[in-house]
């Protein structure tokens, strides 16, 4: 998957200090034994529409801000049949994905396993792993862009994992191929929440490691 909105929405906020970018994704195990990944990403209308106000524009024409989404972004999910819904509601616009994904089929077990594909859970022996890595931006790690910088350290990423996947978390690691960070999550009784700055993203090409 390559940026998709992302950096659409950081080019149209970034004069923004509130997080108004929200990247929000949910994996849960069915009954069936397959998994339900479900991914949002939204980006604050009040906040796109402040920033044309600024830019003397008088309103935003929200079609057009959709057709900067190129639905290639999305052929190497086909396979897990993703479905892709449009959101825009009074308050946010952006996309959901979903997939609902058979890791006891061998094909897609072995598509899974051949490359790194973004947000798509791999199993190890008490391991699971996602990679992040098209999230990394080059021109980021350019810009002196204080603004910028500013906006992006209050977005984040966020990952809520049901128990049925991860029935317990000991530890979580965010890692690079310079460095490994170590990340917090809660125990939110019935599944776990891990929240990751963005900014940790844009920087490297990241996958991240999270053991029971």
């Amino acid at each position: 998957m390559k940026k998709i909105t992302l950096l659409i929405c950081i080019g149209l906020c970034c004069l923004s200090l509130t997080g108004c970018i929200d990247i929000v994704q949910h994996i849960t195990r069915k009954s069936d034994g397959t998994e339900q990944n479900t991914i949002s990403i939204t980006v604050t209308k009040a906040v796109i529409e402040m920033l044309a106000s600024m830019q003397g524009n008088p309103s935003i024409n929200y079609d057009e801000l959709f057709a900067e989404f190129n639905t290639s972004d999305m052929e190497e999910y086909e396979q897990f049949g993703a479905k892709m819904t449009k959101i825009n509601d009074q308050v946010n616009a952006g996309y959901l994905i979903d997939m609902n994904i058979n890791y006891k089929d061998k094909d897609i077990l072995k598509a899974i396993n051949a490359e790194d594909i973004d947000l798509i859970p791999k199993y190890g022996k008490k391991k699971m792993t996602i990679y992040v890595g098209s999230l990394q931006d080059d021109d980021y790690s350019k810009t002196d862009n204080e603004m910028l910088q500013l906006f992006l350290a209050s977005s984040k990423y966020r990952l809520l994992i049901s128990k049925t996947c991860m029935p317990s978390i000991k530890r979580v690691l965010l890692k690079t191929a310079k460095k490994s960070t170590e990340v917090g999550y809660l125990d939110l009784y019935d599944e776990y929440m891990i929240d990751i700055p963005i900014i940790l993203l844009l920087t490297d090409k990241a996958t991240i490691e999270i053991y029971q």
